[in-house]
């Protein structure tokens, strides 16, 4: 390859356009930034006109930039994981659909609706106008995707005369709290493939003992003195400590130091609700964690109402984890010293289950409109209308009574 150069006399020569030069100027003496950040979080509007843009702008250009795709490495990486897939689905999805405008939108208009139900009412309002700009269709096609997915037990529907209609996902109740694993649907409907390599030799079930040796009975022992096991062994190993320190001796220690008999149940009674539920469970029974456990058994009435508490664990939103954070955190996680807990933010845990179980044995028979007047003589009631006024308010703790009426079975 041979580079040649222009003469010097025609580079000199050369003259530039008047605008071209002006603009060159221009971008010379500029002191302006070369791109724009993003605004800051707490200026939302800013925040909102700024993304708008940058996702119009990306569902035009997505194929020509290569170089802002995430790695899959990166997506692993993620703190915000869940988040990032949850809006790649719904970001994929409106771009494939305004590429392949002939395609059915019944698949869109479900994963849509799904996405958008992750809000306190549990439902998706938006109107079938936006849905088909967003997929680039016609909203009659949005209209009897949503006719379809009713019909066919795919989505819930509530027609609402004068509002937006609601529409929401159709969940198993069952499978709410159960940190139910993605894989588990296909392990479901397909069989699980085998491993590679080399199968397992196939083991000999008729295996019997090699007979032992004759012993010679005419050999007298050693005379050895037994060892003795020393008071202070020295370092302790961590295979030390599993050894020397485990739930049954941590137990026996709390019984022997003068604690209920009653601890033990009632730590096996919160680790079976926490696998069964997904919460933290109590490996380290220490012997401060114990006498702590003791003191709140005798404070709210023995093991059974500890029982009782438990068991209401899941009609509280935030303890089952089904409360969102507002700055993405991860959701909250039950362990032991959390609901054992009298002073913190959650104020007195137990304390609060046992009248949540209280409240759903008073309201046993009654209707919604009993349950919904008894919720509003309460402080919750009282507090929910000041802020959203009488009738709103009314019509919120309406809802509110009817959600837990469903998540208990007695609709």
């Amino acid at each position: 390859m041979y580079l040649t150069s222009a003469p010097s006399t025609e580079l000199t020569d050369y003259k530039w356009p008047e605008g071209e030069l002006n603009r060159f100027r221009a971008y010379m003496t500029s002191d302006a930034p070369l791109w724009s950040p993003p605004p800051a979080r707490a200026d939302k509007e800013a925040r909102k006109a700024f993304w708008t843009a940058e996702i119009k702008r990306w569902l035009v250009t997505r194929r020509g930039r290569p170089e802002a795709y995430m790695s899959s490495q990166e997506i692993g990486a993620a703190p915000d994981r869940a988040f990032l897939l949850q809006r790649a689905i719904l970001d994929n999805v409106a771009a494939y659909y305004r590429q392949h405008p002939r395609e059915k939108v019944a698949l869109g208009v479900l994963l849509h609706d799904t996405i958008l139900s992750d809000n306190s009412d549990g439902c998706c309002t938006v109107s079938a106008v936006r849905v088909a700009e967003l997929l680039g269709c016609d909203e009659k096609y949005v209209r009897r995707s949503r006719e379809l997915l009713a019909n066919e037990h795919l989505m819930g529907r509530e027609k609402r005369a004068g509002l937006s209609d609601r529409h929401w996902p159709i969940i198993n109740r069952a499978f709410a709290g159960e940190s139910l694993h993605p894989t588990w649907w296909l392990d479901a409907t397909s069989e699980v493939p085998a491993r590679r390599g080399r199968p397992e030799k196939p083991r000999t079930v008729d295996v019997r003992p090699r007979p032992e040796k004759p012993r010679t009975s005419n050999v007298r022992s050693f005379d050895k003195t037994p060892d003795t096991t020393s008071k202070n062994p020295g370092h302790l190993t961590s295979d030390d400590f599993s050894t020397y320190f485990t739930k049954e001796e941590e137990l026996k220690h709390a019984r022997t130091n003068g604690m209920s008999t009653q601890v033990g149940d009632a730590l096996e009674i919160y680790n079976e609700a926490a696998k069964h539920h997904g919460f933290i469970e109590c490996q380290t029974p220490s012997a401060p964690r114990l006498k702590r456990f003791d003191k709140r058994l005798q404070e709210i009435g023995g093991i059974a109402a500890f029982k009782r508490a438990v068991f209401a664990i899941p009609r509280h939103d935030f303890l089952m984890g089904r409360v969102r954070p507002k700055d993405e955190r991860a959701p909250f996680k039950l362990d032991l010293d959390a609901l054992l807990q009298t002073d913190g933010g959650l104020g007195d845990v137990l304390a609060r289950l046992l009248d949540m179980a209280d409240a759903s044995k008073a309201t046993a028979g009654k209707t919604v409109d009993d349950e919904v007047r008894i919720l509003a003589a309460g402080d919750t009631g009282q507090k929910l209308i000041e802020r959203l006024g009488g009738e709103v308010g009314m019509q919120r703790l309406r809802e509110i009574v009817i959600e837990s009426r469903r998540a208990q079975g007695r609709d």
